[in-house]
């Protein structure tokens, strides 16, 4: 159960950066393991401070940095990135096209209206 809790965390990430994005994926990887910021650090062979800055998005991730952390957690990179491409790209998509929607309604009933 507490798994699933973790991963929930995800469906909040369409309103964040990429980096942050793929931060709180890292986080919510970590978490649903039950893995310290720490024994991942000792894996990546960086800090856990380091750790800390990718899970809160303040450092962009390399395609490399990527590759071991998907290693680390046993899903490929392609997982990982699809993971963020439907919580970062696809959610914004839709978040547009409802802003599309909305703007057009808009218009439409200032134009029934004559106010435009």
């Amino acid at each position: 159960m507490k798994k699933n809790r973790s991963l929930n965390l995800l469906y909040g990430l369409s309103s964040l950066s990429l980096n942050e994005n793929a931060g709180q994926l890292i986080k919510a990887l970590r978490k649903s393991k039950k893995v310290s910021g720490e024994v991942l650090a000792g894996f990546l062979g960086i800090s856990q401070q380091q750790v800390s800055r990718y899970e809160r998005g303040e450092t962009e991730l390399t395609l490399e940095q990527i590759k071991r952390i998907s290693g680390f957690f046993n899903i490929s990179i392609w997982e990982f990135m699809d993971i963020l491409y439907f919580f970062y790209v696809k959610k914004n998509n839709e978040l547009n096209e409802i802003d599309k929607i909305i703007s057009q309604s808009f218009y439409n009933k200032r134009q029934w209206w004559g106010m435009d």
